[in-house]
């Protein structure tokens, strides 16, 4: 099992140091870096998950280091499962190789799309 991670830029880490050092202390064997807007989109997170095999680990410092919303989310989530590839995020505690991970990223996805749904009501 390779883990590698995944650090995107934003104003309160622009050199992603705090999330090199988070994703470091999980025990990621390298991390890509990645400073341009983009989420599901950007060339690094796909160079990143092109790059991992079965039973390999994308781990993020947090969800919203992906850039993605509740639905591309999830919908990201299940691609990589669909390829054996699991999902571990620091903050929150989360790992999708587990029953408990994958059943709190479900509520996640949910609460995320129901919070989606009441902002445009």
């Amino acid at each position: 099992m390779t883990m590698v991670g995944y650090a995107h830029a934003s104003p309160d880490d622009p050199v992603c140091l705090n999330q090199l050092e988070r994703l470091k202390r999980v025990g990621c064997t390298s991390v890509r870096l990645d400073w341009a807007d983009g989420g599901a989109s950007s060339r690094v997170l796909r160079q990143a998950v092109d790059g991992l095999k079965p039973g390999d680990v994308l781990a993020v410092a947090g969800l919203d280091r992906l850039g993605l919303q509740a639905d591309e989310l999830t919908e990201f989530v299940e691609r990589l499962g669909a390829r054996g590839i699991h999902l571990r995020s620091v903050t929150p505690a989360l790992d999708t190789a587990s029953p408990r991970g994958k059943a709190f990223f479900g509520m996640l996805a949910v609460f995320a799309e129901f919070r989606e749904t009441r902002s445009r009501a």
